[in-house]
């Protein structure tokens, strides 16, 4: 019999498939039942999940944060905007399609944003969407990005977002099936 070096071996498969770099899901977490308030104190204050999350309140905390593309400084104020408040009454998973456009078509259009909050996202989305797929998203959006200048000469990209995201990539290729680590790692 193998030692395990955690406490229990569903501990051990975790850590082999690199925890505490993914998001898990915590069923029946007593803050779904208030997902939307949990959801904003998340996207203010900083989760206090650990990386397990309530499903209801990871869902809504996505939605709220695409919604402000990850704008922090705007939850600040009392009353969050209506944009904000809209995304987060909206109840169930997000289809995959719409969770794999979220990561890719953020990567060149979300705000700059801390490593711990980017690489969040994208384990977040990597728990809805699969491993896989996260990956495919991850690629095409780094290829869609371009870096060109706006009306004053500036280059437009958000390179702090596109760190974050590219600092994720080998806990994703250590889960992704091989064939994806193949297709992906040359792009």
């Amino acid at each position: 019999m193998a030692r395990s070096i955690c406490f229990t071996p569903a501990q051990d498969e975790l850590l082999a498939a690199g925890w505490p770099y993914m998001v898990a899901f915590a069923d029946r977490h007593k803050d779904d039942k208030r997902a939307e308030k949990a959801a904003f104190t998340a996207a203010r204050r900083g989760s206090k999940y650990d990386g397990v999350w309530p499903r209801e309140v990871l869902y809504r905390y996505l939605r709220g944060k695409v919604a402000l593309r990850f704008d922090r400084d705007v939850l600040q104020r009392d009353v969050p905007p209506r944009k904000y408040t809209q995304a987060v009454a909206i109840a169930g998973a997000p289809s995959k399609t719409e969770a794999k456009a979220w990561l890719q078509e953020g990567i060149g259009a979300f705000a700059d944003q801390s490593e711990e909050r980017v690489s969040e996202f994208v384990y977040a989305i990597e728990a809805i969407i699969g491993t896989d797929e996260a990956l495919d998203a991850i690629a095409t959006g780094f290829e869609a990005t371009t870096t060109k200048p706006d009306r004053r000469g500036y280059l437009i990209y958000k390179p702090m977002f596109k760190r974050s995201v590219a600092k994720t990539i080998a806990f994703l290729f250590h889960r992704a099936s091989k064939g994806a680590a193949a297709r992906y790692k040359p792009r």
